[in-house]
C-alpha cells in the first residue's frame, strides 16, 4: 500500500516540475494539466497491471494511454498560416504521459531521469535559440504594385531568382 502513496506523490512531483517549467514560460499545459497527465497515466498503468494479474491483457489499457494522450496532445498544436506552434506542448504532454506510465510500473529512476533530461532540452533550448536570434537577421519589404497576375509573376521570379523567402 505505501507503494501507490509514492507512486502518487512522484507523479505529482515529476509532472508538477515539468509543468512548472511550461507555466513559467507563459506555455499551455502548464503545472495543473502535467500533474494530471502524469497522474493519470500512472493510475491506468496500475490498472493495466492489475487486469494483466487477473488474466485480461496488460497492454490494452497502456496502450489506450498511448493514443488518448497523442489525442490530447495533438489539441495543442495551432497553424498559423506557415507557421506551427504547439508541437513541444504536445510532445511535452505524451513524454509527461510515458514518465506516469514509468511510475505505474515502478520504474522511478527512469521516471526521474527523463524527467531530468527534458527539463535539460527545455531549458537548453531556449538558451541556444536566443543565440541564434541574434545571429539571424530578418529584412521585410512591402511591395505596392498594379494588381495584375503578369506583375504578381514577375515579382515571383525575381524573388525566387535571389532565393528569398
Amino acid at each position: 500500500m505505501d507503494d501507490i502513496f509514492i507512486k502518487v506523490f512522484l507523479s505529482l512531483i515529476l509532472g508538477g516540475v515539468l509543468g512548472m517549467e511550461r507555466q513559467y514560460h507563459d506555455k499551455p499545459a502548464g503545472f495543473a494539466t502535467n500533474c494530471l497527465i502524469c497522474l493519470g497515466a500512472m493510475l491506468f498503468t496500475i490498472l493495466s497491471e492489475y487486469m494483466g494479474q487477473q488474466g485480461g491483457d496488460p497492454g490494452r489499457i497502456a496502450a489506450q494511454v498511448v493514443t488518448g494522450v497523442g489525442f490530447l496532445g495533438a489539441g495543442s498544436i495551432w497553424r498559423d498560416g506557415n507557421k506551427i506552434s504547439g508541437l513541444t506542448t504536445a510532445a511535452g504532454v505524451w513524454l509527461v504521459a510515458a514518465i506516469g506510465m514509468a511510475i505505474g510500473y515502478g520504474q522511478y529512476f527512469w521516471a526521474s531521469l527523463s524527467a531530468v533530461s527534458i527539463l535539460l532540452v527545455q531549458l537548453g533550448v531556449r538558451k541556444t535559440l536566443k543565440l541564434v536570434e541574434l545571429v539571424k537577421h530578418y529584412d521585410t519589404v512591402y511591395i505596392v504594385c498594379d494588381p495584375t497576375w503578369d506583375t504578381v509573376n514577375q515579382i515571383i521570379k525575381k524573388i525566387e531568382a535571389h532565393q528569398v523567402t
